[in-house]
Formats: C-alpha cells, sequence, structure tokens
C-alpha cells in the first residue's frame, strides 16, 4: 500500500508538471523529505494526503487506487473551459451585435433630432406667416366693412331718390 501511495504521489506530480519543490512548498516541508515519500523511505501523513488531495483537486481516495485516473479532473476542467469559451464566444457575438444596433439606433436618432430641428424651423416659419395673415385678414375685414356700410350708405340714397321722385320731390343730399 504504501509503494502504491507513493507511485501515485509521483505519478500525479509529474502527470501535473510540478516538482518536487512546489509539492514540498504545499506541504511546508522540505524537497528532501517530499522526495523520501515518494521513494517509500518516509510514510506521508493523512492530513499531508488531504492537503494534495485538496491542491490537485482529487479525491484522497485516489492515493489508494491500484490504476487511478488522474486525468478525470483534467477532462472536466477541459470540459468546463471549452463550455466558458463557447458561452464567451456568444456573448463577444451579441455584444458586437448590440454595438451594432446601438450605432444603427444612433444615427436614426441622430436622423430624427435633424428631422426635429426642421419641424421646428417650418412650425416658427407658419406661426410668423398666420400671425401676418391675421394682420392681413383683420385689414381686409375692416376694408370689407368700410365697403359694406358704403354699400348702405349707397343703397340708403337710392331708396331715397326712389321714393323722392315717386314723390316729385327732389332731395340734395350732402
Amino acid at each position: 500500500m504504501k509503494r502504491r501511495i507513493a507511485t501515485n504521489l509521483a505519478k500525479i506530480r509529474n502527470l501535473r508538471r510540478h516538482s518536487q519543490d512546489e509539492i514540498a512548498e504545499v506541504l511546508s516541508i522540505s524537497q528532501q523529505a517530499y522526495w523520501k515519500m515518494e521513494e517509500v523511505k518516509t510514510r506521508i501523513s493523512a492530513v499531508q494526503l488531504g492537503h494534495l488531495a485538496h491542491f490537485y483537486q482529487v479525491s484522497v481516495d485516489v492515493f489508494f487506487e491500484e490504476k487511478p485516473d488522474f486525468n478525470e479532473n483534467i477532462h472536466t476542467s477541459k470540459t468546463k473551459l471549452a463550455s466558458v469559451q463557447a458561452q464567451l464566444e456568444k456573448e463577444q457575438f451579441f455584444s458586437e451585435m448590440l454595438q451594432h444596433r446601438n450605432r444603427e439606433l444612433s444615427g436614426e436618432l441622430a436622423a430624427l433630432q435633424a428631422r426635429i430641428a426642421e419641424l421646428e424651423d417650418e412650425t416658427m416659419r407658419l406661426r410668423q406667416r398666420l400671425e401676418a395673415g391675421d394682420r392681413e385678414n383683420q385689414v381686409f375685414r375692416l376694408n370689407g366693412r368700410l365697403k359694406g356700410s358704403m354699400v348702405i350708405e349707397a343703397l340708403v340714397a337710392m331708396v331715397l331718390i326712389a321714393v323722392a321722385s315717386a314723390a316729385g320731390v327732389l332731395f340734395l343730399l350732402p
């Protein structure tokens, strides 16, 4: 069992490309003390196995297995990495789409703002024309009233002349 644990310690360290110095640092021991563990010259404690299992992100049980699959977590990590990369690509795609749509909407907004400015100018011109038209309309109505009262005066005069003619009286109008 000691040999199996020692062999598995060396396998996972080499597979994950760590030096004995790095693993010794994880366990807070010297490189030589760790080397002795891999060479079955000293025993590794359960606490130390727990630290290494946590470091390698594997179950403590894998150190006791005859043919452990240290790559299982690597495959899981690669799968997760691929999934994260795919999600990132989707998010980048949507981000680019949103940026493109934002530029389109900014252009449309600028065009609408320009159209609003044009309509405000046209509204101002129409108001000015309306005000000028109101003044002209007032003058026209005044002229119409004056003309209307002149027509009435003329009709009254004609009626008076007709009445006077019929009566045989001639009036001299001022």
